[in-house]
Parts: C-alpha cells; structure tokens; sequence
C-alpha cells in the first residue's frame, strides 16, 4: 500500500507546473493557490491509507487542565476520532456549574474546529487566499520558501502569514492572528514530512486566546500505514 501511496503522489505532483526558484519571478497568485491546494489534496488522499495518534493539550492560567489521546482514521473523505485516553475523566456537573461548564466545553470545540481550518484549509478557501495575498521570496533559514501574506483564509477578520515549499508546493508553516466571539487569538501550525512516505502532516497547531488566559496545543505523531 505504501509503495501505490508513493506513486499516486507522485503522478499527482508531476502534472503540477515548474517549481518557482530564487532567480525567477515570484508566483502569480491564482496559480500558486492552484499548486498548493492540488498537493494538500492529494496528500490528505494518500493520509487515508494510515492512522495516527492526535494529542489535544489545554493550558489554563499556565497549568495544563486537560489532556486528550485520540486515535484517528480517515473515512468517507473526513477524519474519524476514537477515544484512548483523556485526563482527568470528564464529569459532568448539574445547575448553573453545569451550564457553565457545556458553555466552556462548546467555546473549546468552536476555537478547535477553527484552529483547525488554518491547519488544512478548505480548497476554494485557499485559492481565494492566494489570489488576494502578496509574496516574497524567503531568506535565511526560510530559503527555499515563498512567503504569503493576506487576510480571510478562514474568516474576513484574519491575518495570515504562510510559508510554502517553492519546488514541492507543501505548506511549512503558517502564522495567523483571527477572532471567535469577538476575542483576538493567535495561532501558528507546524508541518512535517513522513519518513518513510512522501507526505506531511500536521505536527502541530497551536492557538493562544490571551484574554481567557488559554493555550490550545493540537499534536500528531505515530502514524501507521493501514494493513
């Protein structure tokens, strides 16, 4: 499975266009948002054929309060999670601590799902993005890179800076600042490649909401092919 893994991301990647270098002229836009959400595509395919171990971290007021395992699976196209472990076990409180707390629970979610939409955005998303964003070439230890700045990757309120492989097109990281409530966060999302594959992953999303004194920190790891 691994090796028709290999070569269904490959066939995808030889049809993109040449890879943008330092010497040429920065991307156009449109066409860049079109390479880039082809390869993310063709890559959350291929992350189909595995399964892997996603952490979800909460930090309050410095301490962390909750810690959830997860072990998840790609089905019909979307991501399936199964409970393993979650610290402390969940008890669900009666009254008005009770309301407080599914009102909690529901922000929580609300800031995953959106944090999430900067980890893998949808694709029109993407493309809109790219179309409207201005590029530099990257420097340092972001050479071989291509910087994209802009705003309403997700929401109109966003602000975004993303950095994205000039010859594989894959994302490396993204920095964005963006609301939920009307309360400003900020979160960053890291990139790795699979070792033993040619894909990457999400390694890890982290979203600060500094008024609620809050550190969500999403991770992914132990990836195994499925037999």
């Amino acid at each position: 499975m691994k090796s028709l893994q290999g070569l269904f991301l490959m066939v995808v990647l030889l049809a993109l266009p040449v890879s943008y270098s330092l010497s040429q002229d920065l991307p156009k836009p449109g066409q860049m948002g079109l390479d880039v959400s082809n390869v993310i595509q063709a890559n959350n395919k291929a992350l189909a054929g595995y399964t892997w171990k996603n952490t979800l971290e909460i930090n309050k007021d410095g301490e962390t309060v909750s810690t959830t395992v997860k072990q998840i699976k790609i089905a019909d196209g979307k991501p399936e999670a199964t409970l393993i472990s979650q610290e402390p076990q969940e008890e669900h409180k009666k009254g008005l601590r009770g309301r407080k707390q599914d009102k909690e629970k529901k922000y929580l979610a609300s800031a995953v799902e959106l944090a999430a939409g900067y980890a893998m955005p949808a694709s029109g998303s993407l493309v809109n993005f790219f179309e409207k964003a201005t590029f530099a070439l990257g420097t340092g230890s972001m050479e071989g890179y291509v910087q994209v700045q802009g705003s309403g990757l997700v929401n109109e309120a966003d602000k975004v800076t993303m950095w994205v492989g000039s010859s594989t097109f894959q994302p490396h990281k993204t920095e964005y600042s963006t609301k939920l409530d009307g309360e400003t966060m900020e979160g960053s999302v890291t990139y790795a490649a699979m070792s033993e594959a040619e894909l990457f992953y999400v390694a890890s999303s982290v979203l600060t909401i500094a008024s609620k004194s809050l550190v969500i920190t999403s991770k992914n790891s132990d990836h195994e092919a499925v037999e």
